[in-house]
């Protein structure tokens, strides 16, 4: 493996959040002086308390070219109380370095949220739409699939936040960063204005083109989600 293939397969995984996982340049160096032509890489993470991600990182090497590509992974969200069924997915990867959907979109996917990303036709063509998974399409082997959700092209989340009392709300770095959590298919928390302190939750609605909102009183007992925004 050449230096520029492997730090191009670092920067790929920094960029999805695989690079988290101890060891993983180790274990793909070892795989490659081995001489395998494909290779499996095991990845777990939390971000919650409810359920634990686990994901099946498949890597293949180019027939002709020998250059080692990240293809695809399989990602399955499990629930610890098992009360809840796995969900997985398979999220197929662009030859593109820098974009693709990372670990935490594929969580929020697998929560029932949409996500903002970059798609492609080929190399030639990439483009920015909002995915969510169809949980009532699978493919043969039981993985739940990935659509695009058909948004208008006049969908404006910064418009839709103005409408929104939110404290705080007045530097362009924190519009941006709110946008940027939305988009990426995160659980949102922000404080409204008001004579009483509220935290809502929000996240985006693709079937209205809206945000979904729920709204909750503070809790002297901590019982609820702290404020984000």
């Amino acid at each position: 493996m050449t230096p520029e293939n492997l730090n191009g397969l670092e920067h790929c995984l920094r960029h999805l959040g695989f690079a988290s996982r101890q060891g993983i340049m180790y274990d793909i160096v070892q795989h490659v002086a081995k001489g395998f032509r494909a290779f499996q890489l095991e990845f777990s993470h939390q971000f919650d308390k409810e359920t634990i991600v686990t994901a099946t990182l498949h890597f293949e090497r180019e027939p002709v070219i020998r250059y080692y590509r990240f293809r695809k992974y399989k990602v399955t969200l499990q629930y610890i109380t098992g009360l809840e069924a796995d969900r997985s997915t398979i999220i197929y990867l662009p030859e593109v370095l820098g974009i693709g959907v990372t670990i935490q979109q594929a969580f929020n996917l697998l929560q029932g949220r949409a996500v903002y990303t970059t798609l492609y036709n080929n190399v030639d063509h990439l483009y920015n739409t909002w995915i969510k998974v169809n949980f009532g399409k699978i493919d043969r082997k039981g993985h739940y699939l990935i659509e695009p959700c058909g948004l208008p092209h006049d969908f404006n989340l910064q418009e839709l936040l103005r409408k929104l009392p939110i404290r705080n709300f007045n530097t362009v770095k924190k519009r941006d960063s709110l946008v940027h959590s939305l988009q990426n298919g995160d659980r949102v928390f922000i404080s409204l204005k008001g004579r009483n302190t509220h935290t809502m939750e929000i996240e985006v609605d693709v079937e209205k083109a809206a945000l979904k909102t729920s709204t909750f009183k503070d809790s002297k007992n901590g019982d609820l989600p702290p404020a984000t925004y």
